[in-house]
């Protein structure tokens, strides 16, 4: 047992040393997407910058890279996960950006209490060898995807984006419970209001997707039940208004390729950088 706890001591003491003056990868690429939107979550209780601008959304927003180097917008994006729990984290935060800036494209999501209170779990914060982006297995994973070349994006093939966008189609046209929409709209209402009590304005803004379904049936219910809530001072940016200038196909019906990505980029730091320059 003693041999056992000394090993494991140096272990300890040499994955310290290494943290502190070893190579590290430029990006994190966790195991896992739960372990992913963790280490996004957990690094936003962690920053002390107090970004400007925060923006909340889903793995549609996720693809728009959108952080500044200058520290002025802090992208907290969820792949696969909800805008409630992006907004969730803001509140729990107490920090009081200039403004919040929230995906409304799947707001049938719910929110996700466990990943937060993972992500702020007392023992991660005890020493950097607990953050999530330093387990072993995600630094691995971080530096096979640097060897790998990053985020190269690859061709898609005719066939693959074709059976992809059917099956958004298919989806795009499935309503979502009024029950549900209902009740996380005014979810989202709440924390707005938190927010907007604190002197934070939020802005809604609709990430584009394919074109061909854009007026389907969920795209349609899902903007008309934002537009006609409770946000009359809140600004709203329609897809519309994001993707003009760009002519969007996306990787599968629903995912923005990497150029289309960066018009909507340009787009969306039109109403950015005002609150980046306050």
């Amino acid at each position: 047992m003693r041999t056992i706890f000394i090993v494991a001591l140096i272990s300890f003491c040499l994955f310290s040393v290494y943290l502190e003056i070893g190579p590290r990868p430029q990006l994190v690429k966790a195991q896992s997407q739960w372990a992913q939107n963790r280490y996004v979550i957990e690094c936003f209780f962690r920053n002390k910058s107090n970004p400007k601008v925060i923006l909340v959304g889903s793995s549609l927003s996720k693809r728009l890279d959108i952080s500044s180097p200058d520290q002025c917008l802090y992208d907290l994006a969820l792949s696969g996960g909800s805008v409630l729990t992006g907004l969730k984290t803001v509140v729990e935060s107490q920090q009081r950006p200039y403004a919040v800036f929230v995906e409304i494209n799947v707001p049938q999501r719910p929110l996700d209490l466990e990943l937060i209170s993972d992500a702020r779990n007392y023992l991660r914060r005890l020493s950097p060898i607990l953050y999530t982006e330093n387990n072993p297995v995600n630094l691995l994973t971080s530096f096979l995807f640097q060897l790998g070349g990053g985020a190269t994006e690859l061709a898609v093939q005719k066939k693959v984006f074709e059976n992809a966008l059917a099956l958004n189609a298919r989806d795009s046209q499935i309503l979502i419970p009024d029950t549900l929409l209902h009740k996380n709209i005014l979810e989202i209402t709440t924390y707005t209001k938190i927010l907007k009590s604190r002197g934070v304005p939020v802005v809604f803004f609709e990430m584009p997707i394919h074109p061909s379904l854009e007026n389907n049936q969920r795209p349609l219910q899902v903007r008309n039940s934002f537009q006609r809530s409770s946000f009359p001072s809140s600004l709203f940016l329609d897809w519309k208004t994001l993707a003009s200038g760009a002519q969007i196909h996306t990787s599968d019906g629903i995912h923005l390729l990497r150029d289309e990505a960066k018009v909507v980029i340009n787009n969306l730091r039109i109403y950015i950088e005002p609150y980046c320059k306050q």
